[in-house]
C-alpha cells in the first residue's frame, strides 16, 4: 500500500512498508492529499478511493476515542 505522507515541491512524498520515496506530481492524479492511498498501474499512480476512505474512517475513530 502506497500512502501519501505529504506534497513537497514537485513531488508526493510517500511511504510503503516503512520505506519513503518521492513520486513526481506529473505521475499522480490532480488533487492528491496527505493520507491518500495510491495504486501503481504501469508508470502512473491512481488514488484508491475505497482504501483511502477506510483509512480516514479508522483515523477519525481513533481521534474520537481519545476525545478529539
Amino acid at each position: 500500500m502506497i500512502i501519501v505522507d505529504r506534497i513537497e515541491g514537485c513531488f508526493a512524498v510517500c511511504e510503503n512498508d516503512d520505506k519513503r520515496f518521492e513520486i513526481p506530481l506529473s505521475l499522480v492524479p490532480p488533487g492528491l492529499r496527505e493520507g491518500d492511498v495510491l495504486v501503481k498501474k504501469g508508470e502512473l499512480y491512481f488514488k484508491d478511493r475505497a482504501a483511502t476512505a477506510k483509512r480516514r474512517m479508522k483515523a477519525a475513530e481513533k481521534m474520537r476515542k481519545i476525545g478529539f
